[in-house]
């Protein structure tokens, strides 16, 4: 069983014995490698849903269709990575704790956007990007249980703006015919052109996904972009985060 697939049975299992607990959380469909919550709302901590609610573009992201779901969302996954991402950031303290903020280099006020345009893409074949996360001068890429950073054709990649001034191209993981880190890739240009840092959030399970971070990393031509380039897994920043929150992530994902 590769590391996808063992955190995806971990969450099932945590999510079946959160319903055990908890009677009221009994509506739910059972999957292969998943729960899928009969409510958007089962889903998330009562406070970050809250905030959610009051916030309109927070709520039309909750809204993203499920890929394989019929009449799901995707974040009533108990494998959505964006859900965890909301379930953490929607917290409305979560930027009162010194120790978050130390973390994740972070000053308030804060503005965080979720499904980020930076609009680095839009005349590329492929057309516009989205990034996960962006919190004043940070992007961030969520992983969880995906199975890797996607593939795009070198073709298209090869034509990105300043592609070849940011990478030395050949250390890059790819194949004869694609990249195979391109999502890292694509966060990274937009890191460049944006003059922005870039913060791959990942569970410390996932050997994987952090090896590939570090050999597109690596590849970077700048020295002073790679610093700008890091990973932070979910048990560190949940570990720095309130009790209450901490409790709730704990029990559901980690």
């Amino acid at each position: 069983m590769n590391c996808s697939e063992q955190i995806k049975q971990r969450l099932k299992a945590n999510a079946k014995e959160i319903v055990r607990e908890n009677p009221k959380l009994k509506n739910y469909e059972e999957y292969e490698t998943a729960v899928i919550w009969d409510s958007l709302q089962m889903n998330f901590h009562e406070k970050s849903f809250e905030c959610i609610r009051k916030n309109e573009d927070w709520l039309k992201r909750t809204q993203k269709t499920h890929s394989k779901v019929k009449y799901a969302s995707e974040m009533q996954s108990s494998n959505s990575s964006d859900a965890l991402l909301m379930n953490i950031f929607c917290y409305p303290k979560i930027f009162d704790w010194k120790s978050v903020r130390d973390l994740l280099e972070i000053t308030p006020p804060t503005d965080i956007v979720f499904g980020w345009n930076p609009d680095c893409f839009e005349n590329e074949k492929g057309g516009k990007t989205e990034i996960d996360l962006k919190i004043n001068n940070i992007i961030f890429e969520a992983k969880l249980t995906e199975d890797n950073f996607q593939s795009k054709d070198k073709v298209t990649v090869s034509n990105y703006a300043d592609f070849v001034n940011v990478f030395h191209t050949d250390l890059l993981p790819q194949t004869n015919n694609e990249y195979t880190t391109y999502q890292l890739i694509r966060n990274i240009l937009t890191a460049h052109h944006k003059k922005l840092d870039f913060v791959l959030l990942v569970d410390n399970s996932r050997v994987d996904l952090i090896r590939d971070f570090y050999d597109t990393v690596n590849a970077v031509k700048c020295p002073n972009l790679r610093k700008r380039m890091s990973f932070i897994s979910w048990q560190e920043l949940i570990d720095v985060c309130g009790k209450e929150l901490k409790d709730y992530i704990s029990k559901k994902y980690l």
